[in-house]
């Protein structure tokens, strides 16, 4: 990613510029400090200044904050190290969850990060913006939930819920699992005991660990802004507000539908409704059932099955209203689903079983990445 934005920098704005302009490390940097980066580094150097900025929930700009001395207060340098020690983690998370649900697998973890990696719009992992850090403590809190150990998965979910709002999507599935683990589910159903290591009481920490996580923010923005809940109230800001998932539906149909084929408006709102129409029908695709010598088992567990579908509704039901909507109502939609990490798990199964498979995901979604990045780092309207 460094040399490519060397080369991007110097095949573009400089070459407009002057055919002789050099490149500098610091205009590097300064080439991935664009849209919602920007936000993130304004909180980071002066902390919450105008109600606008809590949509932006709080844990990433600490963390650059804390890191920034090391950088000798370059703040997107800065924010770049935060995202990229902690991809190094998520990619160690993943290969780590791979080999957990594959263990009969041993290429499962290095197909699984290639998956990952090869997402079209995995260079927001690079870039200074939440997805790595969320899919980082999303991919620890499973792993560690899948594992059994119950008292690091509510911590990771805890930090979830303080890095974006999308964080509540793990409380479903985290308690699913624990239930699991515990013969909750098990037929003849009965209400599970209160006390006990096995109880209700139990499972209070997993269940309560995002909402805490949430219920912490909200008290700051009390205290910051006299109103808990202004990180809800500022999405009319931005332009967005919930619809319901027929209306969301026909809402995407018009528009690949109205926008004419072959122009700059169908390429942008492919970026993002393209990766939205393939993970919502991988997603399904996972659903299905499997028969073997084992019996009935679906193509991911369910605790997968319900991240996605929470990941999915959260990210495609609150759509951009306005003028911009009317054109791409689904912007951002594409970054928010880059942390599907199920879904590379499925896709690196199945490319370790076809190597067509594997050529169309890893070369395919490679260069298409190269395609969107570019166009980010010349200040292409990708957020």
């Amino acid at each position: 990613m460094v040399i490519f934005t060397y080369f991007s920098q110097l095949l573009t704005l400089h070459h407009l510029a002057h055919p002789y302009a050099a490149v500098t490390p610091q205009q590097m940097v300064l080439a991935w400090k664009r849209h919602d980066a920007d936000w993130y580094l304004a909180i980071a150097q002066y902390g919450y200044t105008r109600p606008e900025q809590t949509a932006f929930f709080p844990l990433y700009p600490l963390l650059i904050k804390l890191c920034s001395p090391f950088t000798f207060f370059n703040w997107p340098l800065a924010a770049l190290l935060v995202s990229n020690l902690a991809l190094l983690g998520a990619f160690c998370a993943l290969a780590l969850l791979a080999v957990h649900e594959q263990p009969n697998e041993p290429r499962a973890s290095a197909a699984t990060i290639r998956a990952l990696i090869a997402y079209p719009l995995a260079f927001f992992f690079f870039a200074p913006y939440t997805e790595s850090v969320f899919l980082l403590l999303a991919v620890l809190a499973l792993l560690a939930a899948r594992r059994g150990w119950w008292r690091a998965a509510p911590f990771a979910a805890f930090l979830a819920g303080l890095t974006r709002p999308v964080g509540i999507v793990l409380i479903l599935p985290l308690l699913v699992e624990f239930g699991s683990q515990r013969g909750w589910w098990r037929r003849p159903w009965r209400i599970p005991p209160l006390l006990g290591p096995n109880g209700l009481l139990a499972a209070l920490p997993t269940l309560l660990a995002v909402p805490a996580a949430v219920a912490v923010y909200a008290g700051y923005c009390a205290l910051r802004f006299g109103n808990p809940l202004e990180f809800g109230s500022v999405e009319t800001f931005w332009g967005r507000s919930f619809e319901a998932p027929w209306r969301v539906a026909r809402l995407l149909g018009g528009v690949l539908w109205r926008i004419p084929a072959g122009t700059y408006n169908q390429a942008r709102l492919l970026v993002d409704a393209g990766p939205l129409l393939l993970i919502l029908g991988l997603t399904v695709l996972c659903c299905l059932p499997r028969f073997g010598a084992g019996g009935f088992s679906r193509r991911l567990p369910l605790v997968y099955i319900l991240y996605m579908a929470g990941l999915i509704a959260i990210s495609t039901l609150s759509p951009v209203q306005g003028p911009e909507g009317g054109l791409f109502p689904f912007a951002s939609v594409g970054r928010y689903l880059a942390v599907s990490f199920p879904i590379f798990l499925a896709l690196g199964r199945w490319s370790n079983r076809s190597v067509w498979i594997e050529y169309a995901v890893g070369y395919g979604g490679t260069m298409l990445m190269a395609l969107f990045a570019g166009f980010y780092l010349v200040g292409g309207w990708i957020i």
